[in-house]
């Protein structure tokens, strides 16, 4: 009787084993298939020119796929990964992300790096309106209130270094999804962005800070920095949660317009 209940477990744990791994593999056929319907547009598209302008293609060879140049950080709002996950791949909700980073420090790449994957939304950053053109999406395995583990953190900055030496990513341009739209909160304010900033990623501002003057222009400092000033008070909360999470009103103290002063320097420089 003990060994028929064994024999079950280990059946069980087999069969369970062989369902995530057929739906892993019927994720991946489903995005091969995706990706090549795509690669053939390149081609149809330059047919449909010359069929409706009377425009002659010569492909070139001095050509190479768009980097990016952006990463924005998300959290997944979940309570459990494979919810998340499973978010993430089912087509009815059109959300996405290049990367997923777990709690236990494990990632999980969902596209090419030089794919468009939808995570940014309708956003914008200085004069960029479409974010997901020029951006990498990370989202982070986290309900969007409880902390960052450790494991979790330190597996994010790895990623972040390769990525933004991979493709020479300025530390400047790793932004929060809060930063360019602000209907999103992700990362919530427990993200440790100055433990980021001290690895070199991530803009961050200097322990000492000068005075601002009287006539000091937040809206032009904001903008500076890359944020969306037509809605100012948007734009301040927004910079708020990112850089001073304690305060999420709509006005700004001499000290945190120091902060902001320090901070656009940065990103101008």
């Amino acid at each position: 009787m003990k060994k028929l209940k064994l024999n079950i477990s280990v059946l069980f744990i087999i069969l369970f084993h062989l369902s995530c791994t057929n739906e892993v593999d019927r994720a991946n056929y489903k995005h091969k298939k995706v990706v090549q319907d795509h690669v053939k547009y390149l081609f149809e598209h330059a047919s449909e020119r010359k069929n409706v302008l009377n425009i002659e293609f010569m492909g070139t060879i001095n050509l190479n796929l768009r980097k990016p140049n952006y990463i924005i950080l998300h959290h997944t709002g979940e309570k459990e990964i494979n919810e998340a996950l499973k978010y993430l791949l089912t087509s009815k909700r059109e959300v996405s992300a290049h990367y997923v980073v777990k709690k236990n420090g494990e990632i999980v790449q969902m596209g090419s790096d030089y794919l468009r994957l939808w995570h940014a939304g309708e956003s914008r950053w200085g004069s960029i309106t479409d974010m997901n053109s020029c951006s990498l999406g990370v989202e982070l395995d986290n309900d969007g209130e409880e902390d960052f583990p450790p494991k979790q953190v330190a597996a994010l900055i790895d990623l972040l270094n390769f990525i933004t030496q991979k493709y020479n990513i300025p530390s400047y341009n790793i932004l929060a999804h809060s930063d360019i739209t602000y209907r999103k909160y992700d990362p919530h304010t427990k993200f440790p962005w100055a433990h980021l900033a001290s690895k070199g990623l991530g803009l961050w501002y200097d322990p000492t800070l000068k005075e601002v003057s009287a006539d000091f222009n937040s809206k032009l400092h904001l903008k500076a920095i890359g944020y969306d000033t037509r809605d100012l008070n948007g734009a301040i909360v927004a910079f708020k949660r990112h850089f001073i999470p304690s305060n999420d009103s709509t006005r700004l103290s001499p000290y945190e317009k120091s902060i902001l002063s320090n901070l656009a320097t940065k990103s101008t420089n």
